[in-house]
């Protein structure tokens, strides 16, 4: 989800909801903007519900649902479609809703914790609208976007730490940095992503002679 700047806040909401069609392997993708290298494996689907708020001076926005549909292809290719339905509110105006951006990507792990005693993987995306007239309305951002994240994931007894990090290039705006981490415990039957985990941006500054 997305990496629009209404998405970074997910990395320190809380979820208020998440419904899995399967039981995910890592703690990552959304609501949070962090993702893990864990794929679903082959044939197999992995697919999040989501609800997600946020606020901000004069505004407060939600998606009901933020969609995140995964298919594995082989044991360590995914291939991913994200979007969600916004619902705006303005301090001037009623709510108006409509279709997000849109993330179609890729993810390759191409280390295992098996073999190396830590997970890696790289997971290109292109962000894109599918409809100008969220752009319009505050729903999406305009442009077209291209990130290239690298996730690293390694267990600690019961506990999993997923990081995150990579450019976000922006064609019609500022590119940036993202970076994040989340941390959790690990059951048979559940995993507890913790609260604290955190997201950051920098901005990237053309080189000046």
């Amino acid at each position: 989800m997305p990496v629009v700047s209404r998405g970074l806040l997910r990395g320190a909401l809380c979820t208020l909801l998440i419904l899995s069609a399967t039981v995910a392997r890592g703690q990552g993708g959304p609501p949070m903007i962090t993702d893990d290298p864990g794929t679903p494996g082959n044939g197999h689907w992995e697919n999040n519900l989501a609800i997600t708020f946020e606020h901000r001076p004069n505004e407060w926005s939600f998606e009901a649902p933020a969609l995140d549909l995964n298919y594995g292809l082989g044991e360590n290719i995914q291939l991913t479609l994200q979007t969600s339905y916004v619902v705006l509110k303005r301090s001037d105006h009623g709510p108006v809703g409509g279709v997000g951006s849109t993330q179609a990507a890729v993810k390759w792990r191409f280390l295992d914790e098996e073999r190396y005693g830590f997970s890696m993987s790289t997971f290109p995306r292109i962000i894109f609208n599918a409809l100008q007239s969220s752009v319009r309305r505050g729903l999406a951002d305009d442009g077209t976007r291209v990130q290239t994240p690298v996730q690293v994931s390694r267990k600690v007894g019961p506990v999993e730490l997923d990081g995150e990090f990579g450019p976000l290039f922006n064609f019609s705006g500022q590119s940036e940095w993202l970076y994040g981490v989340v941390g959790g415990s690990i059951s048979r039957r559940r995993l507890l992503s913790w609260p604290s985990c955190r997201a950051r941006r920098a901005r990237i500054s053309p080189a000046t002679s």
